[in-house]
């Protein structure tokens, strides 16, 4: 069994565990200059509080039981400097450990999240700004640029750069939002 991973704490002298940043990393220097430089909060927050800031190692252990141990010490989003759940590799963005790392998903539930996300099932579907297209002196209005996109078979981010002035238009249609 090797032990070639740590838990660490960043922190304020004096901060307490649940407060300060959790992590891991198998190579504690480096990690620790990567924070350092990093545009994250975290490294932010240590560029904000200087020489008042430092990184402690929690314990050496394997890999699979310093992610236990991260989680356990950040059970929950926005705890202390992290912003994610702890014990995924990487952290997980949308606040769920990534137990599953190296474990391939069934095609079933690939397919049940594509369609989840598609179309009227979407929870975004329809929110967006009206659309009005022009195309070969034809206007036709959409609720959305979700809308037009479907209709059209174009992307909507390719509309609503055309609606910004960033495009002049996509597939020969103009559009504009309402």
């Amino acid at each position: 069994m090797k032990l070639d991973y740590y838990v660490y704490h960043i922190g304020i002298k004096g901060m307490s565990i649940e407060e300060g940043y959790i992590g891991i990393t198998n190579n504690p220097n480096t990690r620790w200059q990567q924070h350092k430089r990093s545009d994250t909060h975290v490294g932010r927050a240590i560029r904000k509080y200087g020489d008042d800031v430092s990184m402690a190692i929690i314990k050496q252990t394997t890999e699979q039981r310093a992610l236990e141990i991260e989680e356990e010490l950040r059970p929950r989003e926005r705890m202390g400097w992290n912003l994610a759940i702890g014990g995924g590799m990487p952290p997980s963005q949308k606040g769920k450990p990534s137990h599953r790392r190296g474990k391939k998903m069934p095609a079933s539930s690939v397919q049940k999240m594509s369609e989840s996300s598609m179309g009227e099932l979407n929870p975004r579907y329809n929110t967006g700004k009206p659309v009005i297209a022009t195309i070969g002196g034809c206007i036709l209005e959409f609720t959305s640029a979700n809308r037009a996109a479907e209709f059209f078979g174009v992307q909507q981010s390719d509309i609503r750069n055309v609606c910004l002035g960033k495009r002049t238009h996509t597939d020969g249609i103009w559009f504009r939002f309402k």
